[in-house]
């Protein structure tokens, strides 16, 4: 049996004590890292469910990450319960746009560089929008000429930081004079999302210590190059200077890969091909297949190994 999940470990327990399955944890980021404790009563709260957690660990037949950073935190998180090294698995990635799709549909006319992420603070959309302030300033765009930029993404008006996260990102761009070069997409099919990849100068990925990030592979399979920060699991999906370019994290530093970008489209195009190429090779679903399959096995014969030394009742 393979549990997939990040916050969800009681079911392994439950197959464990109630089960001879063999159970394989696929653990996007420890939930116990995750946990917020600002206050002593939640420290206290977290105590049960993060034994509980490492208890799961303790439990599992095997256990696979999704990156090689979440295999040091998660080390870090369980070193008392767990004696393996979890194994990385990179998640796959099959990103193909509808033909219906077109660009008319969200009204833009000029090329632009595009951030796909939830409205969210931790996400740092608003480096994206500064940088583009930064960006046309340099190549001295007059208002209606030179880059976009399209901030599309998760938005859930139920949540509050959505909401008013969205309304700072809309205020700062005003701010900016920029309010006409910046173009909000709130929850966008997956249809337009990957044609918004296709046609893309490039995608900017602003979030730090992204514990994997799907969505630059999504661009990569896509043929789009990613600039993005160089922390997390970004830097494992990205080759830079080859596939696209990994960044200190300030607007900065992204203003000077966007100008590349923005100048050199024979460059971009070269990025492009090579991301594609790599996300075919390291992380298409044939690849996760094959090698979680290896995994399967080598589980199975492990456990198969452990019963057969055990000593008779």
């Amino acid at each position: 049996m393979l549990l997939t999940t990040e916050q969800v470990f009681l079911p392994v327990i439950l197959c464990k004590l109630f089960s001879r399955a063999q159970v394989i944890f696929y653990c996007h980021f420890p939930d116990k890292l995750l946990a917020a404790r600002q206050s002593l009563l939640k420290k206290i709260y977290r105590l049960p469910f993060d034994a509980l957690e490492g208890f799961a660990m303790f439990l599992s037949d095997s256990i696979i990450v999704n990156s090689n950073f979440t295999q040091s935190a998660f080390e870090l998180a369980f070193r008392r319960w767990t004696q393996n090294r979890p194994k990385v698995l990179y998640p796959s990635t099959s990103s193909q746009a509808s033909d219906e799709e077109n660009l008319e549909s969200v009204n833009i006319s000029h090329s632009f560089f595009l951030s796909i992420n939830r409205f969210e603070r931790k996400k740092r959309l608003h480096c994206a929008i500064i940088a583009l302030h930064a960006l046309r300033i340099r190549l001295k765009a007059s208002p209606g000429q030179g880059p976009l930029l399209v901030l599309a993404g998760g938005y859930d008006a139920r949540i509050e930081e959505n909401v008013t996260h969205f309304q700072e990102l809309k205020r700062l761009a005003c701010m900016l004079d920029i309010e006409h070069e910046v173009l909000f997409l709130p929850s966008v099919s997956e249809d337009i999302k990957c044609f918004l990849m296709r046609h893309a100068v490039g995608l900017l990925y602003t979030p730090v210590n992204e514990h994997f990030g799907i969505t630059p592979l999504e661009s990569m399979a896509l043929a789009r190059p990613v600039i993005a920060c160089n922390t997390g699991g970004p830097c494992e999906t990205i080759v830079h200077g080859k596939t696209g370019y990994l960044v200190n994290g300030t607007p900065q530093a992204f203003v000077r890969s966007m100008y590349t970008l923005w100048n050199n489209r024979e460059k971009t195009s070269t990025l492009g091909i090579e991301g594609k190429k790599r996300a075919n090779t390291l992380f298409s679903f044939e690849h996760f297949r094959t090698e979680l399959n290896k995994i399967v096995c080598t589980t199975e014969l492990s456990c198969l190994n452990t019963n057969w030394s055990s000593p008779p009742n």
